[in-house]
Order: structure tokens, then C-alpha cells, then sequence
């Protein structure tokens, strides 16, 4: 396996157990954490802060063995800062015009999370050497939907393998995935919870387009 497959390997684990320990801990926000009776239930978040620590040594160790290359600085520009507060208010807006029985308090964790990560992804995208806020924008955009996307995919792929390995339940498991690809209600499924899974799935393919089309088009323009 090549260092570039080993880094997106680990990244993909990154984001899949930190994705099952953040949804483990919104369960536990909305509701209540597992009682004493249930301890093997901590199974779950365990096991995801292991492999989130074992993917983050060994992306350290391939970063520092082969670094990449870096071009720009980490800076926003006042077009940057613009975007980021146009990006708060359409999350707000769009979830209270949508969804109003969930803007408390689910709608307005998630946005206020949503607008500190586009922040924090255009400081990548400027330290990745995109200086134009032309492209810098929707890189940015582009890659924030694709981490959402893939911790919304690694929250349910974990949740899964929950309910199979633990519980030995096939039956909660694929209505969990009913739920989160189709939109399927079931007896157990409560929407508050599951929501943000749902949510954030179609971030992936969207957030993978805008990547690549940005990605493709600053590469043309450096060959040129």
C-alpha cells in the first residue's frame, strides 16, 4: 500500500469512529446516558476513541515520514469572513424555514457546529495555497461536505455494527439504514436522534462534486 493510500485509509477511520463517538454523545445530550445495568453499551464509544487515537498516530507518523507540500498561510480575507457569516445565516434560516419542530435545540447545535467547521475548512483551503476567495469559497464548501458527509456515514456504519456485534439485532440494524438512506420511519426510531445521520448523508456526494470540479479546474489552470 502506497503512503497516499495509508493516509486516506486512516483519515476514512478518523472519520468514521469520530463520527460514532460524536453521535454517542448527541444520544446521550438529547436523552440520557446508558445506565449502570448497560455498561457494555460504552463498548461503542470506546472503541471509537481507540481507533480515533490509533488513526491520528498513524497519520502523524505517514505525515512526518512524507509531508505534503503547503503553499499558503493560515488567513482569511474580509470576503472569506463575509461568506462565513452569509453561510451562519442561511443555515439558521434554512433549518427554522424547514424544520422548526427541530430548530430547538437540534437546528441550532448543528449550524453553529456547521459554521465553525466552513470557518476552520477555509483556513485549509488558504493553507493549501487557494489565494482567490473565488475558489477558496466553494473548496471550502466542498470539503466541509465531505467531512460531514463521511461523519454522518461513519455515525451510521458504526451504529450498525452496534446493534449486529453487540445485540446481534439484524432487524434495528436495517431499519437504521431504512431510515438514514430512505427515509423509513420504524417503532424504535426516534427522529430528533436519528436526524442528523440523515441529514448529513447527502453532504457526501455533493461535497465530493464540488471538490472535485474546484480541484480539477485550479489544476488545469496550473498546467496552463
Amino acid at each position: 500500500m502506497t503512503p497516499a493510500a495509508r493516509k486516506t485509509f486512516w483519515w476514512y477511520a478518523l472519520a468514521a469512529s469520530m463520527g460514532g463517538t460524536a453521535f454517542f454523545l448527541f444520544i446521550c445530550i438529547i436523552e440520557t446516558p446508558p445506565p449502570a445495568a448497560m455498561l457494555g453499551v460504552y463498548v461503542w464509544p470506546l472503541s471509537c476513541i481507540a481507533t480515533s487515537v490509533a488513526a491520528i498516530w498513524n497519520l502523524r507518523r505517514y505525515y512526518r515520514d512524507e509531508p505534503d507540500a503547503f503553499r499558503g498561510f493560515f488567513q482569511l480575507s474580509i470576503i472569506d469572513l463575509s461568506a462565513v457569516v452569509l453561510f451562519a445565516a442561511l443555515w439558521m434560516g434554512g433549518w427554522r424555514a424547514f424544520s422548526m419542530d427541530n430548530f430547538k435545540p437540534t437546528g441550532i447545535v448543528i449550524s453553529l457546529l456547521m459554521t465553525v467547521s466552513y470557518a476552520l475548512c477555509l483556513l485549509v483551503a488558504a493553507r493549501s495555497g487557494f489565494t482567490s476567495s473565488k475558489s477558496k469559497i466553494p473548496y471550502a464548501l466542498g470539503l466541509q461536505f465531505n467531512a460531514v458527509g463521511w461523519l454522518a456515514f461513519g455515525a451510521m456504519i458504526v451504529t450498525m455494527l452496534f446493534l449486529i456485534l453487540y445485540r446481534g439485532d439484524f432487524q434495528r440494524a436495517w431499519e437504521v439504514l431504512n431510515y438514514c438512506i430512505a427515509g423509513k420511519m420504524a417503532q424504535f426510531i426516534t427522529r430528533n436522534e436519528w436526524l442528523p445521520i440523515r441529514v448529513g448523508l447527502p453532504f457526501l456526494p455533493v461535497g465530493t462534486l464540488i471538490w472535485w470540479l474546484i480541484k480539477g479546474r485550479t489544476d488545469s489552470s496550473a498546467s496552463e
